[in-house]
């Protein structure tokens, strides 16, 4: 007995030791500065150009309106490049790599813009192969007009469960109704085969009234965006639910002009403690926020619902979660105070942060539904005032 204890104390002494090294190699965020910056010839951002960094920083995807390159980091080496498919180009917002930096997941169509049917597809970095996991076989949509022909099946905003599992809303149009069904979250697996219902949201009318929403790779807790016009009260804001249970409402409002009716961005914290969300019509307009209280990126907590500035001295125009989930990268844009432009990092919402790179930087896609991706080697991609693709190496001085 005596000696099983012995053995048990030295695996907790060489675990408490794993652990402090492993924090010792982590640097503080407040102490990180850019040690290298790679300039690239690639465009993200205005038109049909995209970029995205793989969640271990060893790849840049890139989006040029016709095709789908990948390229080896830090030497930007290509490894493939893949042409899309006739009427098969993809929603470059919609966009997200696999937890394990292997897979892209995105949707085909742009259906809030051209009414036109979704599936949720792959492409494989690996050797370029894109794959339909959805496929229906039909365009058609019964939402702004008659349909011509058999309705599909609507599938939008794919999230990654786990390496290999993908989580879908869907919409199911109903014949004998003329109507869709409520939204339903649907999960299928990159090896293919048909799509497993997951959950239906009580919350939802059946009327399109929730398309954005964001997972938390390797867990059960997903956010969605509700937005329905009712005939007594309106409803706006985010629905997040945890291990499978009935989603609740952690940001709501009633007036069609609010923050809470705007969102198309929804990124929860890799801790899972709070939500990043955009505010869709002031980024669309493109006018810089006047103060910290107008910022585009904002913050919900999940614990008290509360919705706080990233930055309380700066206005957030952009933002993206570090590794940890505690800390920021933001971009800050102010006509009033050109100099505070620039890229910074904070190691905790709503502690101003500091400037990493001075300048005017902005997200990776043309609709800026995605966030400023973090690697977790301590890399960044953003664009610069001329929608170049930038990768930023961070350090220690």
């Amino acid at each position: 007995m005596q000696k099983r204890l012995s053995v048990i104390g030295l695996a907790l002494v060489l675990t408490l030791v794993v652990w402090t090294v492993a924090a010792q190699d982590e640097p503080d965020i407040d102490s990180l500065v850019v040690v290298n910056t790679i300039e690239t010839d690639l465009r993200g951002g205005p038109g049909a150009t995209a970029g995205y960094l793989s969640p271990d920083g060893s790849l840049l995807a890139h989006n040029d309106g016709s095709s789908f390159c990948f390229y080896t980091l830090p030497d930007l080496a290509e490894t493939s490049c893949t042409p899309f498919l006739e009427n098969r180009r993809p929603q470059a917002d919609s966009v997200i790599w696999s937890p394990d930096s292997r897979y892209l997941v995105f949707m085909d169509n742009d259906l809030l813009r051209m009414f036109r049917d979704s599936d949720i597809w792959i492409i494989d970095s690996a050797d370029g192969s894109m794959t339909n996991l959805t496929e229906d076989d039909t365009f058609d949509v019964a939402l702004m007009r008659e349909p011509e022909g058999p309705v599909g099946l609507m599938d939008l905003s794919p999230q990654w469960v786990d390496d290999t599992t993908i989580a879908f809303i869907r919409y199911t149009y109903l014949e004998d109704e003329e109507t869709y069904s409520t939204a339903e979250l649907f999960t299928v697996s990159v090896d293919g085969g048909d799509a497993t219902l997951l959950y239906s949201i009580p919350q939802s009318n059946g009327r399109l009234d929730m398309y954005y929403m964001g997972w938390r790779p390797y867990s059960n807790q997903y956010v969605v965006n509700i937005w329905q016009r009712n005939d007594e009260v309106d409803a706006y804001g985010l629905l997040m639910s945890q291990d499978g249970d009935t989603p609740v409402s952690v940001l709501a409002s009633t007036d069609p002009t609010s923050r809470a009716a705007n969102i198309q961005t929804i990124t929860i914290a890799p801790n899972g403690e709070s939500v990043l969300h955009y505010d869709g019509q002031m980024l669309g307009m493109g006018r810089p926020p006047t103060s910290p209280e107008d910022s585009v990126a904002m913050v919900t907590q999940f614990e008290d619902r509360a919705t706080v500035l990233i930055d309380p001295e700066r206005p957030a125009w952009e933002a993206g979660w570090a590794p940890d989930g505690q800390g920021m990268v933001y971009t800050v844009r102010s006509p009033q105070d050109e100099q505070s432009e620039g890229l910074y990092l904070t190691s905790a919402v709503g502690e101003p942060g500091h400037m990493i790179l001075e300048g005017r930087f902005g997200g990776t896609t043309p609709y800026r539904q995605q966030p400023i991706q973090w690697a977790s080697n301590n890399t960044i991609l953003v664009t610069d005032g001329e929608s170049q693709l930038v990768v930023v190496e961070l350090g220690t001085e």
